[in-house]
């Protein structure tokens, strides 16, 4: 039976072996209550280095990282496809720092590059960290096969994967491919909840209801001063890189310039997150109905002071 220590997308089934001695809590890590409702849980700590040092080699490709991972003991695999985009002085600087290649591992001692847009469509994919490298070709000649593509990056040393595809949502067929790519592995979830009782509503059936984008939503043709050269001029589609982690919400001035209105008053609205979910909801004329001229748009932008300091952040 195959091991690999990270399967956050998947079910841990080699712990209920006999040779595991039916380790049910491990099986049940990483199944996000979709097996078992846990009340509670007793954690066992370890203890932090005193020190560290991070080594970073440099490889060919993201194949070739994936390969030579399992004697490195590597953390965490990035690819050229991302450093490229990156525009912030200061991260460039860092990025400039890195030995001359095409994909990095960082190994602890002790969005696609040409605008189009990128979604979540094979998070936490995980196998053996000595597959990683094979299973990793296999997946990029899928993605080939149904002409997509989309920046590596994950805990290679976990075997444990990150792509954001370039999943065309505007048109039929690509809602098409992102139904067909998830849907072998969502069967497996019915066979553990065929009552979808666990976690309703949080896996949705069929894959692809209720998208964001849609070629069944259209958004409403708004009139804007400024151009949106990276959304293509498309206003709603500038509205859309956002996918609501909560980074804007930083009360610190360490974490960067961050929107002063935020830090203020503290209310989600004001935070970049919530101004970017109304200008979205704006766009698409459903939950916002009445355009620039809205209330709700009136109530988030009121306080913004034009500093652009969630451009750079």
């Amino acid at each position: 039976m195959a091991r690999f220590p990270r399967q956050v997308s998947g079910y841990a089934l080699e712990h209920l072996a006999l040779e595991h001695r039916f380790d049910l809590a491990r099986a049940l890590v990483g199944s996000e209550g979709t097996c078992a409702v846990i009340l509670s849980a007793t954690l066992r700590l370890v203890t932090i280095p005193a020190a560290r040092r991070l080594v970073v080699p440099g490889f060919t490709d993201a194949c070739a990282a994936a390969d030579a991972q399992p004697g490195l003991l590597a953390l965490e695999g990035l690819d050229q496809t991302l450093t490229g985009v990156v525009t912030r002085a200061t991260i460039r600087a860092t990025i400039e720092t890195l030995p001359p290649a095409n994909t990095w591992l960082s190994a602890e001692l002790g969005t696609t590059a040409d605008g189009d847009e990128a979604w979540p469509g094979r998070e936490d994919a995980a196998v053996p960290p000595d597959r990683l490298g094979s299973y990793l070709r296999g997946f990029t000649a899928l993605l080939d096969q149904h002409g997509l593509s989309g920046p590596v990056y994950g805990h290679f040393g976990e075997g444990c994967l990150h792509v954001r595809i370039d999943f065309d949502f505007t048109t039929r067929e690509g809602t098409e491919q992102f139904r067909a790519l998830p849907t072998d592995a969502a069967k497996l979830k019915a066979a553990w909840d065929p009552g979808n009782k666990l976690n309703s509503g949080m896996i949705l059936h069929p894959l692809d209801a209720g998208l964001r984008v849609s070629p069944a939503r259209k958004s409403l043709p708004l009139a804007t001063v400024l151009l949106f050269h990276a959304a293509g001029g498309d206003f709603a589609k500038a509205t859309r890189p956002c996918v609501g982690v909560g980074k804007s919400r930083s009360g610190s001035p360490r974490d960067g310039a961050m929107c002063p209105s935020y830090r203020a008053t503290g209310d989600e609205r004001d935070s970049t997150r919530g101004r970017a979910r109304t200008l979205y909801e704006m766009a698409q004329g459903e939950a916002v109905t009445g355009g620039w001229r809205s209330t709700e748009v009136r109530d988030a932008l009121g306080l913004c002071l034009s500093c652009k300091g969630c451009s750079s952040d």
